[in-house]
């Protein structure tokens, strides 16, 4: 026989004995779990999140004028608290910076903690939950939040994105300015938590969306305040913030789609069809609003016609 007719015979064989072949057809390794709970500096970047970290890290470079600001100021401050997510984009392109900016101000890292929270399809916490419970009572709305504290007391956080830059950001938090940070309307809503206000009976939600009214600017904020609040079992005070964010922004599918939600979690499917139904008229061609209408309307005993609507 030919070597050119033993050619097919045996060149399947070499291509699976070539070095490297049985690994190409091994599935790919899993990504790395999030990485979640309370940590210091040391212990996040010899954490699954260390590579991106020292990357973001050395290619940011704080200007010189307000690291200098930030020196003295700085150390009056107890500690810093940055809550993230490793599952976040905004975390990543901010917490280097942030960590960057800190030790250029000569800020010890044994003063700084790191929480990591988890996505809402972890299932080891709630969405931006940490399972050793440092998230509890801490109003994390958004992530990145950096949280500055002294004698006991929150001076002012970032939330999530700098107005203007990291530095300048921090020196404002810190020094003697009322520095705003990018979500005023979370700010609001905390303050009013810290007042009782959530939890309270005879507050309604429509008054709620009236004190949150001149804060509020984009329905994703409050949005995501709900879902956290879902996420603490507080499903009283989540329905009540998700209702007062379809009242400030009624013509928002998902400000409807998510107080549904809410509404099915304290059981409630019938009001939880209303909204859902405002929801599928506001957004036809979302077949995941749908299907959402469908099994609430089951579960309220109701038919839903999709023809319909």
């Amino acid at each position: 026989m030919s070597p050119t007719r033993l050619l097919p015979i045996f060149l399947p064989l070499l291509i699976a004995l070539r070095p490297g072949a049985l690994a190409q057809n091994e599935p790919p390794p899993a990504a790395p779990a999030d990485v979640l709970g309370t940590m210091t500096v040391a212990e996040l970047r010899a954490s699954a999140d260390g590579s991106w970290i020292a990357e973001g890290e050395a290619a940011y470079a704080p200007v010189d004028r307000f690291v200098a600001e930030l020196r003295d100021s700085l150390a009056t401050v107890d500690s810093v608290v940055v809550y993230y997510g490793s599952w976040c984009g905004d975390s990543r392109r901010e917490v280097p910076k942030v960590l960057a900016t800190l030790s250029a101000a000569g800020y010890p890292d044994e003063r700084v903690a790191l929480v990591g929270v988890a996505s809402s399809s972890d299932p080891r916490a709630g969405y931006k939950q940490s399972p050793d419970g440092a998230t509890a009572g801490r109003h994390v709305y958004r992530v990145p939040t950096v949280a500055f504290r002294r004698d006991g007391e929150e001076l002012g956080r970032l939330l999530e994105k700098p107005l203007l830059s990291v530095e300048r950001d921090f020196a404002e938090i810190v020094g003697p300015g009322d520095y705003r940070h990018a979500y005023p309307v979370l700010g609001e809503l905390a303050h009013l938590d810290e007042a009782g206000a959530l939890d309270d009976d005879n507050v309604m939600g429509y008054a709620l969306a009236h004190a949150l009214a001149p804060y509020s600017q984009a329905p994703n904020a409050l949005n995501a305040a709900g879902y956290v609040l879902l996420a603490e079992d507080r499903v009283d005070a989540a329905v009540k913030v998700l209702y007062a964010n379809t009242r400030l922004f009624p013509e928002h599918a998902d400000a409807h789609d998510s107080l549904a939600e809410a509404l099915a979690a304290r059981g409630d499917f019938g009001a939880a069809l209303d909204h859902q139904r405002r929801a599928v008229l506001l957004a036809p061609a979302d077949e995941a609003l749908l299907a959402r209408l469908e099994g609430y309307a089951a579960r309220a005993g109701v038919g839903e016609d999709r023809g319909g609507k």
